[in-house]
């Protein structure tokens, strides 16, 4: 899970609504401004992290190993790994009009004649009872039919349970979707995770990841934050919000170094801060309002909006917090005398291995008891 934004970045700060804008000092001593949606950025900076125009594509470029090929395309770049066949992951610069559909889906999925020495096959999922998994899903390439249908090459392309793929993968990008249009513009990286001990399938071969990443990039002003996701693949309901982890957590399974093209100091601050109040959830959080006890009176929402400003919306929601705001429940720790949770998170660690406990816990701490829960 994101760790806490304020009292684990900054050595002091005052509550972020007071006003629109706010220095603070990080423990490095940096200072830093910080607006009323908890976003931030340093001081007189430009919208694309110093980044000059012609150096803004840099970001589309992720550091990874060197026997890896680059494919560009018209709306995404691939690292294609001819070991596994796939690429190890896809980049993609997602607009607000870029969701914007003016084109069909097209469903024409083939070998990408621009990688030397070949890509998968249709033959290699014939019968696999898997799903041919989109990177750089089809639905953010609907605003070009040559987006659309470069959207369906193999080097876009990785074998994927059609429960993950169908399920919490599809969430995940229908959320990125909702971001590009609340945030103008995203870049956003995708990508398998390999391992040595990977299922094949077709004639090829063709390794099965049991694990696929995402990472996305806020990089304009006010916004400078980021949040990564790492997905079994596997069918899971629990909630986007969830599992959610800082893009370094994500490098440390991967080896990839993302967003390299920022200022290394940027880089570091944002890649290590994840808050997941700075984005905004609202229609994609997957819980059910109805499961929610219910008092008899009625009380104003403890939450706060994406402004800043206490919620005024009156809810019977016994955890005090109306429809829209229940992701705050889920994170905020309890206190008083409030001893369990009324609804069970994902544990918060990270286990040895780099990867989400899946344990859930009603713990007052948000952890399970193999990592010091209540």
């Amino acid at each position: 899970m994101c760790k806490k934004f304020v009292g684990w970045l900054f050595a002091a700060v005052t509550p972020l609504w007071v006003s629109a804008q706010q220095e603070a000092i990080t423990l490095k001593g940096d200072t830093i401004l910080i607006y009323s949606d908890r976003s931030w950025a340093f001081p007189q900076e430009d919208p694309l992290y110093l980044l000059k125009p012609d150096k803004a594509d840099s970001l589309l470029y992720q550091r990874s190993h060197a026997n890896r090929q680059v494919i560009k395309h018209l709306a995404f770049i691939a690292s294609f790994d001819p070991a596994q066949r796939q690429s190890a992951w896809v980049s993609y610069l997602l607009t607000a009009e870029h969701t914007k559909a003016t084109v069909e889906r097209v469903a024409n999925f083939r070998a990408d004649t621009d990688v030397p020495g070949g890509t998968a096959t249709n033959d290699d999922y014939l019968g696999s009872g898997l799903d041919r998994g989109h990177l750089a899903p089809a639905a953010n390439m609907a605003w070009s039919e040559q987006a659309m249908s470069e959207s369906f090459l193999y080097s876009n392309i990785s074998p994927q349970d059609p429960a993950f793929n169908r399920g919490i993968w599809k969430r995940l990008e229908a959320q990125v979707t909702e971001w590009a249009r609340s945030n103008d513009s995203l870049y956003v990286v995708s990508g398998p995770v390999f391992s040595d001990e990977m299922d094949v399938i077709g004639p090829g071969q063709l390794p099965v990841p049991q694990r696929f990443f995402k990472v996305v990039l806020d990089y304009r002003t006010p916004g400078l934050k980021a949040i990564g996701f790492l997905l079994d693949n596997e069918k899971s309901d629990v909630p986007l919000i969830s599992t959610a982890i800082p893009v370094d957590s994500v490098e440390a399974v991967t080896g990839i170094d993302f967003f390299f093209g920022l200022r290394d100091d940027q880089e570091a601050l944002i890649e290590r801060t994840c808050d997941v109040r700075t984005w905004e959830w609202k229609g994609i959080l997957e819980i059910d309002t109805e499961d929610i006890a219910k008092g008899d009176s009625l009380m104003v929402c403890k939450g706060i909006t994406r402004t800043g400003t206490a919620c005024k919306i009156k809810t019977r929601n016994v955890n005090g917090y109306c429809h829209f705001h229940q992701d705050q429940f889920l994170l905020a720790p309890l206190s008083g005398n409030e001893e369990r949770r009324d609804v069970s998170v994902q544990c918060l660690a990270i286990t040895a291995a780099g990867t989400r406990c899946k344990n859930m816990t009603f713990s007052p701490n948000g952890k399970c008891h193999v990592h010091g829960g209540d």
